[in-house]
């Protein structure tokens, strides 16, 4: 009798610690890993413009895929602000595109979307590509041409705004020798012959 009660109360407290452990361990983990965080349907309005939620989850996901690790709560939030930072600059330089009448070129944003297209088998396997995405065909070309006209945008920016000739080069140069400089370096080559075959 004495053994069975032993017994007994040997696996009751088996049966709380492993219980304990359990509920410990499931405390430790993170709540919704790796899942998109609650993003309401407007994410910005920028003068006006909506940004989509849609265009800030799709960049989630990029990032969850690219990545092997978990996120914490913490971390996930810290990427949607940034996809969202993003997206405000986006649509800002889209926004002074228009101002400034920029227009991107229809035949530059027909080739991307047809390089794009190119990497699927056929036209059902890029649409469903585009409905797992939550987007459509003209959200592409949108995007297209919002980055294309961003690059037209810093190339008129940044052309004739660095002037660097050849003198300012030289004198850097000539500043800078020892930079510039390798060291010596040598070849050694080894040559083994052995008198008799191993």
């Amino acid at each position: 009798m004495l053994v069975v009660k032993k017994w007994n109360l040997l696996l009751t407290i088996a049966t709380f610690f492993v219980s304990f452990l359990g509920a410990a361990h499931a405390e430790n983990k993170p709540v919704g890993i790796n899942q998109i965080p609650p993003i309401p349907d407007i994410v910005a309005r920028v003068n006006g413009s909506d940004i989509s939620a849609k265009h800030i989850k799709f960049q989630f996901v990029q990032v969850l895929k690219k990545s092997q690790a978990p996120f914490t709560s913490a971390q996930k939030e810290k990427i949607v602000r940034k996809v969202i930072d993003k997206e405000v600059v986006r649509e800002l330089m889209y926004q002074e595109g228009q101002k400034l009448n920029l227009v991107a070129d229809p035949k530059f944003v027909e080739a991307e979307l047809q390089a794009l297209k190119s990497a699927y088998k056929n036209e059902n396997d890029f649409k469903e590509a585009l409905l797992e995405r939550d987007i459509t065909e003209n959200d592409l070309k949108k995007s297209i041409e919002v980055d294309s006209q961003a690059q037209i945008i810093l190339k008129q920016q940044v052309k004739g705004m660095v002037g660097i000739d050849d003198n300012l080069v030289e004198k850097y140069y000539k500043d800078n020798k020892e930079n510039f400089r390798r060291p010596t370096a040598y070849r050694a080559s080894h040559v083994l012959i052995m008198p008799f075959s191993p």
